[in-house]
């Protein structure tokens, strides 16, 4: 047996514990988990192999459920982007302070989803 140096490894899979402040999305792994065990609750097969099982279906249900919620979160960055895009050129067509006051809110909006993707990636 060979063992190789200096290979690297992918990191362990961690959950995203902000998820667990989703009510959605606590009710959504419950129902998953209520619904696995009841199924697989024949005697059939053993305990052991059920929760290795259940862990695995519960990572693919919150790997899905966060790939959703990073899609939503991408489009409503792209919308307040498009926004503010849509307030600048009318501002420059036209001019005046009241049209770059239209500005403040999707600037606070992008701001804000600008700092919760930072925080994310800082964990």
């Amino acid at each position: 047996m060979v063992l190789e140096k200096g290979v690297a490894q992918r990191p362990g899979w961690k959950l995203d514990e902000e998820l667990l402040g989703n009510q959605v999305y606590c009710e959504k792994i419950e129902k998953v988990i209520k619904e696995y065990v009841g199924f697989n609750r024949t005697g059939e097969v053993s305990k052991a192999v059920v929760w290795v099982s259940l862990k695995a279906v519960v990572r693919g249900e919150v790997i899905l459920f966060k790939a959703r919620v990073d899609k939503e979160e991408r489009l409503e960055r792209q919308r307040v982007i498009d926004e503010m895009l849509e307030v600048v050129r009318s501002y420059a067509e036209d001019g005046g302070p009241a049209k770059l006051e239209k500005r403040k809110e999707p600037q606070a909006s992008f701001d804000r989803l600008s700092t919760r993707k930072a925080v994310r990636q800082l964990r």
